[in-house]
């Protein structure tokens, strides 16, 4: 308690030697605090969880949102066992993978492992990098699945193609719903 009365007193001081008024003074002080913890959450979610090159790519790209289900993706690679590889054609190979299997719960929408198994079949192009996988997660949900995850990195793949990556998820795009255009504060369209 006596730290966090400190740390009040400290910026409160500094506001005051800066020049504010007195109605603004407190304003400001919890702009401030509000600021600062706004900043100390984006730091602890944008961080990458695990150690695959391509999941920072996928941070820099995709909404904090997104990102966060890339990351959950991204650790339940750990689940993935690789069974099976068979050559398929020139530069295609087949990867059968096993998994755990989670059900979502009705109530409160999360995910849960349960004891079952299940094995997926994931076709990969090493010439070209495309992939694909029998759970059909991107065509669902928009993000790549474990599954694949674990293949790129099993292949060394540092960047994911960029089919992987879709507009929708994309922060740096501009979107209509955000660009708002106002005639009233234009003077030479007001009439007089």
């Amino acid at each position: 308690m006596m730290v966090i009365r400190n740390v009040g007193t400290c910026v409160h001081e500094a506001l005051i030697l800066a020049g504010d008024e007195n109605n603004t003074r407190s304003e400001s002080i919890h702009s401030f605090f509000d600021e600062r913890s706004r900043c100390k959450l984006l730091e602890i979610h944008k961080n990458v969880v695990d150690a695959f090159p391509f999941e920072a790519q996928f941070r820099d790209v995709y909404t904090d949102a997104k990102f966060k289900e890339v990351q959950v993706q991204c650790s339940r690679v750990l689940y993935v066992t690789p069974l099976e590889k068979r050559v398929v054609g020139d530069n295609v190979v087949e990867h059968l993978l096993e998994d755990i299997v989670y059900t979502r719960t009705k109530k409160k929408r999360e995910e849960i492992a349960t004891m079952k198994r299940r094995t997926y079949c994931v076709w990969f192009d090493t010439a070209s990098h495309d992939s694909g996988c029998e759970c059909k997660h991107f065509e669902c949900y928009g993000i790549m699945c474990r599954h694949l995850i674990k293949v790129y990195y099993m292949y060394n793949v540092e960047h994911v193609p960029s089919k992987f990556i879709l507009r929708r998820w994309r922060k740096d795009i501009q979107r209509k719903h955000m660009v708002v255009k106002v005639a009233y504060h234009d003077l030479s369209k007001t009439a007089q």
